[in-house]
């Protein structure tokens, strides 16, 4: 089997770095970057002249056996 790396990033109109918050078990928000960092190989923050792109890497298993989406 080989791997795919899948990079997403979301760009913003302000230039304030994300930050992770701490919310309660129960909470239905705030989770976002709890998440990415958990699953992500990679992530990070690029800023730019008009916001900022956050971005992640994942790594994708591919091979036999594994299905591929367009």
């Amino acid at each position: 089997a080989t791997v795919t790396l899948l990079r997403v990033g979301v760009h913003d109109g302000s230039r304030r770095p994300p930050r992770t918050t701490r919310h309660s078990d129960l909470a239905t928000a705030g989770r976002g970057l709890r998440i990415v960092r958990t699953l992500a190989s990679d992530s990070g923050v690029q800023t730019e002249a008009d916001g900022k792109t956050v971005w992640f890497e994942l790594v994708v298993p591919t091979g036999a056996g594994m299905v591929s989406a367009p």
